[in-house]
């Protein structure tokens, strides 16, 4: 998980330095302010973009670290194997209609199946299908990070990130800030799109909100770590 909370945090740094030249351009033309607005527009969509990617990749990261457990199956919570069959047999389908179309290889096909037939196996063996727990469903807005969370069995979600973060409610930034992103991708424009100060607030409400998820993550997963004094 710390290699995507990394990646992210890389990611956000460049949009920093992106915000900060915009943030210190003094020409006021009306072509350097559409050419300022266009950059400006395409760093939120950068910023949300980038935001997905690491929700899949933590989600995935944490997966794969459960996976590591070796938890018997019987003991692990019921909503986690109801998501690995529902939600990764869902994926499956998914899969082999993109294999069907030539746009998937078929190794992917049989290795998801393979990892959601893996529970019926020896009980410490088996590999929850990642894919099950990462569907952003292409909108990273606060319903998708709580369901996201929720789906492992994380509580109260922006209750508890709002609490770890001393920046106002993350969730109303969040959703604030996928609205700005809508406009942008659905028109190429935005009528008042974020100057650089406002670009380079969102950075770092973006980088303690990653942060925030990755403890609440590390916090469940030592919890159901067996070997835990907790567990």
């Amino acid at each position: 998980m710390r290699t995507a909370l990394s990646d992210f945090k890389e990611s956000v740094d460049i949009i920093g330095s992106v915000a900060n030249s915009l943030s210190s351009a003094i020409n006021i033309r009306s072509d350097e302010l559409k050419k300022s607005d266009t950059i400006s527009c395409g760093c939120v969509l950068l910023m949300t973009g980038n935001f997905e990617s690491f929700l899949k990749g933590i989600m995935k990261a944490f997966i794969n670290e459960l996976n590591g457990f070796g938890i018997p199956v019987e003991q692990l919570p019921e909503d986690f194997l109801h998501a690995h069959f529902q939600k990764g047999g869902a994926m499956l389908g998914r899969y082999a209609k993109e294999a069907k179309k030539g746009n998937k290889d078929m190794f992917d096909v049989h290795d998801l199946s393979e990892r959601i037939a893996s529970v019926n196996g020896p009980t410490s063996s088996y590999k929850l299908a990642w894919e099950a727990f990462t569907d952003t469903q292409a909108n990273p807005g606060p319903d998708v990070v709580k369901s996201l969370l929720v789906g492992v069995g994380v509580k109260d979600v922006w209750g508890n990130i709002n609490n770890l973060i001393s920046q106002g409610r993350m969730d109303m930034f969040l959703t604030s800030f996928v609205a700005i992103r809508n406009v942008c991708a659905h028109t190429g424009s935005h009528p008042n799109p974020p100057t650089g100060a406002e670009l380079q607030d969102a950075c770092d409400k973006f980088q303690d909100l990653s942060v925030a998820i990755f403890l609440l993550l590390e916090d469940k997963l030592d919890e159901l770590n067996p070997t835990n004094s907790r567990s």
